[in-house]
């Protein structure tokens, strides 16, 4: 299995507006959405790594706290730092952007592995 995913990450309307019914439905509020054009994310032993055109972010897994699956999407629920802030950040992964199902699934097992639930 591979140790090191890295994604590119190329949102289209469509899917924003997919995910939107989707988070819709389930009547959570999340501060940010790191959903823009231009993002790569890198996910190692370490965490992830989200490199874009004008900033850089890196999170342990440690800081993870809830991982989903959709049809379309991986989504990546993020511990949020402010205690009486209850909302969460969430990273979305497309699918899309695998190479074949193949590679999606076994990014499926690599988050299985790191995500603590």
């Amino acid at each position: 299995m591979k140790d090191t995913f890295t994604i590119a990450h190329d949102f289209s309307f469509g899917e924003y507006f997919n995910f939107l019914l989707y988070q819709l439905s389930r009547a959570k509020i999340i501060r940010r959405l790191a959903i823009y054009r231009g993002i790569t994310y890198r996910f190692t032993h370490w965490g992830m790594e989200r490199i874009g055109t004008k900033t850089e972010a890196t999170i342990p897994w440690r800081d993870f706290h809830n991982l989903k699956e959709t049809r379309s999407f991986f989504l990546l629920f993020v511990k949020e730092t402010v205690k009486e802030n209850k909302v969460s950040n969430i990273h979305v992964i497309q699918k899309r952007m695998f190479t074949s199902p193949e590679d999606s699934r076994e990014f499926q097992v690599f988050l299985d592995q790191n995500v603590p639930l």
